[in-house]
């Protein structure tokens, strides 16, 4: 459910990104959202139509928002199809305390290969499965390699939406932490990253988000209608 604390941030309209339950993957689409009658909101989308095709009317989506320098996680359902670009939400859950990260933070597995980024360096022909924390502006996972504190490291990061491809930016290492039998774990900051590539990364947190909150509702098993 909304909290108060919350419910104020969204009387206005806000700019928000929107993960779609569509078929057969989801779709982050970029809309206006307002706080209706709550707990609903109203979504707008500005540059485009509402996408209809492959809908899951039942489905769950996930609104990510910005609002005085905090970042809003609401889940909710598609209550009503208002017009051709404008969709009625029913929110049940408000990220409260709010992720005051620019962009939340998922634990995943993903399959990314990695180098120092200079001109010397080869990219490394294999990939290989790394369980990171990932962000649209940062990442962190365990090495063997030997890295250090303000080193560059080039990464390409193959994520599993085959429209995506790969992932290419550049990371600089700010922590690095000893675990022990020769690992490391290290924490980077990407500072050269396209805008679209970026847009890759946050489009499959917010997919990764979505499924391992379908998991957990599929374990705390089904809930009484009010």
């Amino acid at each position: 459910m909304f909290s108060k604390a919350a419910l104020k941030h969204f009387h206005a309209f806000q700019p928000a990104r929107i993960l779609l339950p569509t078929k057969p993957q989801s779709r982050a689409r970029d809309c206006v959202i307002s706080l209706d009658d709550p707990p609903y909101l109203e979504a707008e989308f500005v540059a485009e139509m509402f996408p209809m095709v492959g809908l899951d009317l039942g489905g769950d989506c996930i609104i990510t928002c910005e609002s005085a320098g905090t970042v809003f996680r609401i889940n909710a359902r598609i209550a009503k199809v208002v017009d051709e670009r404008t969709v009625r939400l029913e929110a049940f859950q408000v990220e409260n305390p709010p992720q005051r990260r620019r962009y939340f933070r998922i634990d995943a597995e993903v399959h990314m290969r990695y180098w120092q980024a200079d001109e010397d360096s080869e990219t490394p022909e294999k990939l290989i499965q790394h369980k990171v924390n990932l962000s649209g502006c940062g990442l962190r996972f365990s090495t063997a390699d030997p890295l250090e504190a303000d080193q560059l490291v080039a990464l390409e990061v193959a994520l599993p939406d085959p429209d995506s491809g790969f992932a290419k930016c550049v990371g600089r290492v700010i922590r690095v932490f000893d675990m022990g039998n020769g690992r490391q774990e290290a924490a980077l900051d990407l500072v050269e990253i396209d805008a679209g590539e970026q847009d890759k990364i946050i489009k499959f947190c917010l997919a990764e988000q979505r499924r391992q909150l379908r998991v957990k509702v599929q374990v705390a098993g089904p809930k009484s209608k009010q």
